[in-house]
């Protein structure tokens, strides 16, 4: 979860979050305990998280690359 950057003073607390696509509440149901050894399998549920997971962090990437790109930008020189 991260803060909405859209955040207006009227908004709640709880609109001021938005979802990132990473946790998925649903997956807290089951919990594997330690005298468990089976192996878990790997569904397509879990390749589709994944790769949500990598396009999330791709497109996060990509917003830092643009950021620091222009941090370090050579600066304009005015012209004379």
């Amino acid at each position: 979860m991260y803060f909405n950057k859209t955040f207006e003073q009227d908004d709640e607390f709880e609109d001021d979050m938005i979802d990132d696509k990473r946790y998925d509440p649903k997956s807290d149901e089951h919990r594997i305990k330690l005298d468990d050894t089976r192996k878990t399998r790997l569904t397509l549920k879990h390749i589709n998280q994944m790769r949500r997971n990598y396009e999330a962090h791709m497109q996060e990437m990509a917003e830092e690359t643009e950021l620091i790109q222009a941090q370090y930008a050579t600066p304009v020189q005015p012209a004379e």
